[in-house]
């Protein structure tokens, strides 16, 4: 199958509501007698599922940049559990780049005899060795945007201590940083001392859940000595706030960061000078799939980024009060 091809199944496989459901679309490719498929959670991460050979065991987890895998995975099909090799691209940026990757694997699986999802798994730890993984710590642009939905998390805390957390889906590869059933926020932030310029990483970033709506918070920092803003201040505050700890240094660790094993980013001070809120509407500048002919990017196109300016009007930022009241009805919705 051709990039394009995969593309159009993930585009017609539903985003489920709930964490409980999967919404799977089968390849039409067999091996032993179960499809290979492509999945959507409800997060929007696509997944690529490859069914164990027979009498095939393979147990596997590991993580890269963009995409992880994980097996044995159950999944129901025909009525019939079988188990698969799960692999899970987790930044919509890399969707293009993912469907190359799953061209590979279904032409591995295919010609691998017994063990598919072994083959597989072999094939994408070579990847990882030869790209290198995610390990290695946050880069500048990754430390002030875990800065940013930390400073979100903390202002959600303060309504549902339990729910900032739950919703936090960006570290689980989620296509927006928070998400709750069909409503959305993305985080952006910035460095620069003179209008609110942003980096939009792929065309599903800004492109509201299926029938729900996205908003956006514009957050604009200044670096700092002895700001008040830490990593390590944000996180005692959170905790202070009664979220589980455990929780969340889980999803820390989804994005690389471990308490005090990185003491150049606990360092790291900035303050918060400029904060709004924004709904997502014909007015706000974006890139999205319907802003192209054929409802996504051109063949040959595999990811687009690209800079958004709001330091004008429109779009038009929620007043204090109405910022105040969009996160409420987030946080209850």
């Amino acid at each position: 199958m051709s990039p394009a091809e995969f593309d159009r199944l993930w585009r017609a496989t539903p985003i489920p509501e709930t964490a409980a459901e999967t919404a799977v679309c089968a390849t039409g490719v067999e091996i032993g007698g179960f499809d290979v498929v492509v999945a959507h959670d409800h997060l929007g991460r696509r997944h690529f599922l490859v069914p164990f050979g027979k009498g095939e065991t393979l147990r596997a987890s590991h993580r890269g940049a963009g995409m992880r895998a994980t097996a044995p995975r159950p999944l129901l099909r025909d009525g019939a559990s079988h188990m698969y090799l799960d692999v899970v691209c987790t930044r919509p940026e890399l969707h293009g780049i993912f469907c190359r990757v799953a061209g590979e694997l279904l032409t591995i699986a295919k010609s691998s005899g017994d063990e598919p999802a072994r083959r597989c798994e072999e094939t994408l730890r070579q990847w990882r060795e030869l790209f290198g993984s995610r390990q290695g710590g946050l880069g500048p642009e990754q430390l002030l945007g875990l800065i940013g939905e930390l400073f979100m998390v903390e202002r959600l805390a303060l309504l549902n201590p339990t729910g900032a957390l739950t919703y936090w889906t960006g570290p689980l590869g989620g296509i927006h940083d928070f998400r709750r059933g069909n409503v959305a926020l993305e985080v952006k932030t910035t460095l620069r001392h003179h209008g609110l310029f942003f980096t939009v990483s792929g065309i599903d970033q800004l492109e509201a859940p299926p029938g729900g709506q996205l908003a956006v918070a514009a957050l604009r920092f200044e670096r700092v000595p002895e700001g008040t803003v830490t990593i390590t201040s944000l996180i005692r505050r959170i905790e202070a706030a009664r979220c589980d700890p455990g929780l969340l240094r889980e999803r820390l660790a989804e994005v690389g960061y471990v308490p005090g094993e990185s003491p150049e980013l606990d360092g790291e001070a900035f303050e918060l000078r400029d904060s709004r809120i924004y709904t997502v509407t014909s007015q706000f500048p974006r890139i999205i799939r319907s802003s192209f002919a054929l409802g996504t990017l051109p063949p040959g196109v595999l990811s687009v980024n690209y800079e958004i300016d709001l330091s004008s009007v429109p779009p038009h930022a929620f007043d204090d009060a109405a910022s105040e009241t969009w996160i409420r009805e987030f946080m209850r919705s």
